[in-house]
This record gives structure tokens, sequence and C-alpha cells, in this order.
């Protein structure tokens, strides 16, 4: 599973590294996604590993949950 940034640059009208700069910045530092992505500047690649665990790696992008994450504690838990 890849995201490259060029292609949903071209279709949705954005520059994914500026729109989602947090989030990059985010997982970049996160400890929790050692082995479970790889980065480039081309754009992100899931492990074998990381395809399992795929949920918890795209929460990250996730800004319903970011907001919900402040306001009171949700309840779907993953692996």
């Amino acid at each position: 599973m890849a995201i490259q940034f060029a292609k949903v640059d071209r279709t949705f009208d954005i520059r994914f590294i500026d729109y989602f700069a947090l989030e990059l910045e985010e997982l970049k530092h996160n400890e929790n996604t050692d082995g479970l992505l790889t980065m480039s500047t081309e754009g992100l690649d899931a492990t074998p590993l990381g395809k399992i665990f795929i949920r918890n790696i795209s929460m990250v992008f996730d800004r319903y949950l970011r907001e919900k994450k402040r306001d009171k504690p949700t309840f779907s838990r993953t692996v």
C-alpha cells in the first residue's frame, strides 16, 4: 500500500506535503511507526508488517479523530 504524493497532488489539486505537514511530522517522530512505514520525498509505503497495522497508521491523517481526542475518549480499539 503506497501513497504517491504527486498523484494525490494532481487528483485533489493540493500539495500533499504542505496539506499534511503536521501529520507527516507526527509520522516521522512517532516510534510506533518504526518498521511499519517507509517515507521518501515521493511518498509513503507501508511495509509488509505495516499493512497489518494500516488502520493505526491511517489514524494519523484522520482530522475528525484528532478533534474527538480533545473532547472525549474514543472507544474504537485497534490491535
